[in-house]
């Protein structure tokens, strides 16, 4: 129940369930290690570690309660993903997605996004707040759509006391004027996808399927981007763009003020990670990590996943029972009303029903129970702070690569440790509420 954990220069021990953690020295890992040997004599600091690790098995038994109700809670839809068209502009090498038609073609009719949102709020229950995330593809090819799935949504649910945030993924070749009205209108919380700083790079890995460059379409815009005063970048960490760090610096530097980086998941030979570039990216987070201390210690406003999320709950000690919650407060929609788990599985396998005849309890509950099947997860330290293999992940049959992002991800986790306890001390007052 209770690991150390070493990162950097620090030494933390740390409680799995209860999310317990304290710097510790040579005595207190000594005190550790008579503990788990079961040892007869205990000094003060292995009678005060066995009453943690009392603590820490009260929190276990409330998270297997608090899990058996998750897995048994009836879909009540909180937030969803609406896909308003089956392609893309662009042609990116490590797309899971077929180059954004999840090998299909077709665009969401008007009367479909009607459809679609009316079947979210009719399955709300008593969620007064959702959250609908506009997808493709790339969503702004359909903006006709965007702006019904928006206006419909915001018009409807305001009939029914209840409100809607927006939100969408772009690649950002398409924020022409008329968009940005769009969204700024809707108060659409977007990111742009854009994979390094390098314009060659990022065309490399983004190409334009017109032969232009993704690169300059976004800076073509910029400007018109800075005067939200919010910018959010998702970078698609893969064995071409590896230089974390830098990245995010020259990032901030042009005014961006949130970062998402995640590993490619592809079975192409050339974006998969060896276990030599796992260990250089273990290395690039070290850096980020240091990078934003020392933005957030001098008091600069930043945001970067995965490093900095969820850093509340560690505050707060509650721990993440899963890593997202499809299946139960959140599905997918596909252009044709059909309803899957999320963006990642809108494959035919995975269709849980579609707007006319409602999501298939039956489907949803096999899929759950691969979702509760724990796996490698079991035992690990990280397992609360992660929450995880998403379903995705564990649907994904090559067990090489998820090894190796699981190893990543607990090098992750335990710099978040390192994160978490600086701000405490260096930076009092932190808001973590925002985090």
């Amino acid at each position: 129940m209770l690991e150390t954990i070493r990162v950097k220069d620090k030494s933390y021990l740390f409680f799995r369930h209860s999310l317990m953690m304290f710097a510790c020295g040579p005595e207190v890992e000594d005190a550790v290690e008579r503990l788990k040997r079961g040892a007869a004599e205990e000094d003060g600091n292995a009678a005060l570690l066995r009453g943690y690790a009392q603590r820490d098995a009260e929190a276990k038994r409330r998270i297997e309660a608090a899990q058996a109700d998750y897995m048994d809670r009836d879909l009540n839809i909180a937030g969803c993903d609406i896909n308003v068209f089956y392609g893309c502009n662009l042609n990116c090498k490590y797309c899971f997605a077929e180059g954004g038609s999840h090998g299909k073609r077709g665009a969401m009719t008007r009367e479909r996004a009607r459809e679609v949102v009316d079947y979210v709020l009719d399955h709300a229950g008593d969620n007064d707040q959702l959250k609908v995330t506009i997808i493709g593809g790339e969503p702004l090819m359909n903006l006709k759509v965007f702006e019904e799935v928006a206006s419909y949504g915001t018009r409807e649910a305001g009939k029914r006391n209840k409100t809607v945030r927006f939100a969408t993924t772009t690649n950002g070749t398409l924020l022409t004027e008329r968009a940005l009205e769009l969204l700024h209108q809707y108060d659409v919380a977007y990111i742009i996808s854009l994979d390094s700083h390098d314009r060659a790079t990022n065309d490399f890995l983004r190409g334009d399927r017109s032969g232009g460059s993704a690169y300059d379409a976004i800076m073509k815009r910029w400007d018109a981007l800075d005067e939200r005063e919010i910018i959010r970048i998702n970078v698609t960490v893969t064995p071409y763009n590896m230089n974390l760090s830098e990245i995010a610096r020259h990032l901030f530097a042009r005014g961006v003020n949130y970062i998402h980086f995640t590993e490619v998941k592809s079975d192409r030979k050339d974006m998969c990670f060896t276990p030599e570039q796992i260990e250089e990216l273990k290395r690039e987070y070290d850096q980020l990590a240091d990078l934003l201390l020392d933005k957030l210690i001098s008091g600069e406003r930043v945001g970067c996943y995965p490093l900095l999320k969820d850093l509340n709950k560690l505050h707060t000690r509650r721990p993440v029972l899963q890593v997202c919650s499809t299946l139960n407060r959140r599905v997918a929609f596909s252009p044709d009303g059909k309803i899957y788990p999320c963006d990642m599985l809108m494959w035919d396998d995975y269709c849980l029903g579609d707007t006319e005849q409602g999501a298939d309890p039956a489907s949803i509950n096999g899929l759950k129970q691969r979702l509760a099947d724990e796996g490698e997860c079991d035992g690990c330290w990280a397992r609360y702070l992660c929450g995880g293999e998403c379903l995705a992940d564990k649907l994904w049959d090559n067990r090489e690569q998820r090894a190796l992002r699981c190893e990543l991800k607990r090098h992750i986790f335990s710099l978040k440790l390192y994160i978490y306890d600086a701000l405490v001390h260096q930076a009092e007052g932190f808001e973590f509420s925002k985090y």
